[in-house]
C-alpha cells in the first residue's frame, strides 16, 4: 500500500435540476504503487489501515480467494475486525459490462469505530462505466465516518443507538431528501429523487445504495470534501496511507 496523492483543487461546479450549484463529480488517478485487485476479505481481532484499488472486472483464480462468509454472496471489499478501528480508502475502477452486479463494499467493526473513504477511480478504458455502488458500514460500539464520492445517488439508511445521532455534510445535506426518521433509523434519499424513476413495486433498487448502523454518531461527507482534518487511527479517524 503506497501514498495517494489528493487534489487540493475542487471541481468546476455544475447547476442541479432545482439550480442549486454543487461540484461536478471527479474521478481520481489510480494510486501509485497499489494494484488495482477484487474480492478483498480481511477478518482479523487488529485495527484494519489501507489503501485499495478495487477492480470489479477482475476475477481472481478460486484457488486464492477464501470462501465466502455464510450464505451471503461475495463482497468485492469484506472488512472485520474484532477489537480495532476501521479506517480505509478505497477507490473503485469503472468496468466494461454495467449488466453485472453492484460494487459491494461491507465494513464491520465489532468494538472500535468506522471510517471508509469511497473513490471514484478513473476508467482504464473510455467506454467503461461506472457500475452501482451497495455500502454497509457497523461500528457496533461506536461512531461511523462514511465518505461517498458525489456521483453516489440513491436511498440511505442509517441507524443509531438511543444516543446517537446522524450528521451530514452542508454539501451532502443539500442533496438529501428526507423521507423517516423513527426509533433510530433514519431513511432518506441523496440526489435528485424526482428524478429517479423509483417507483419500487416490488422491484430492488437499481442504483447505489448506502446502510450505516452505529452505536454512537453516523458522519456523512463527500469524499473531496477538504475541510475534514485528518485524524489519527487511534481516535477513529481515517489517515491516508
Amino acid at each position: 500500500m503506497g501514498e495517494t496523492q489528493r487534489s487540493t483543487t475542487s471541481p468546476p461546479p455544475y447547476t442541479t435540476q432545482d439550480g442549486a450549484s454543487s461540484p461536478a463529480p471527479k474521478q481520481y488517478p489510480i494510486p501509485a504503487d497499489i494494484k488495482p485487485s477484487n474480492y478483498i476479505q480481511i477478518l482479523t481481532v487488529d485495527a484494519v489501515r489501507g489503501v485499495w484499488t478495487i477492480d470489479p472486472g477482475l476475477t481472481p483464480p478460486a484457488s486464492l480467494m477464501s470462501p465466502p462468509q455464510g450464505k451471503e454472496d461475495r463482497k468485492n471489499v469484506l472488512i472485520e475486525s474484532q477489537d480495532g478501528n476501521i479506517n480505509v480508502d478505497l477507490f473503485v475502477l469503472p468496468s466494461p459490462n454495467l449488466e453485472q452486479s453492484k460494487v459491494s463494499l461491507k465494513l464491520n467493526s465489532w468494538s472500535g469505530s468506522a471510517c471508509i473513504r469511497v473513490h471514484d477511480a478513473e476508467p482504464q478504458n473510455v467506454s467503461y462505466t461506472r457500475r452501482p455502488m451497495d455500502i454497509f458500514v457497523k461500528a457496533s460500539m461506536k461512531k461511523a465516518d462514511v465518505y461517498i464520492p458525489r456521483s453516489f445517488k440513491g436511498p440511505l439508511q442509517l441507524v443509531t443507538g438511543k444516543m446517537g445521532k446522524v450528521w451530514y455534510s452542508k454539501a451532502v445535506k443539500a442533496q438529501i431528501t428526507p423521507i423517516s426518521a423513527v426509533n433510530g433509523t433514519h431513511r432518506c434519499f441523496i440526489g435528485e429523487y424526482r428524478l429517479s424513476d423509483w417507483k419500487d413495486e416490488g422491484k430492488s433498487w437499481p442504483g447505489d445504495e448506502l446502510q450505516v448502523d452505529a452505536k454512537e454518531s453516523i458522519n456523512i461527507y463527500y469524499d473531496d470534501e477538504g475541510d475534514i482534518p485528518t485524524k489519527d487511527t487511534s481516535e477513529g479517524g481515517c489517515i491516508v496511507m
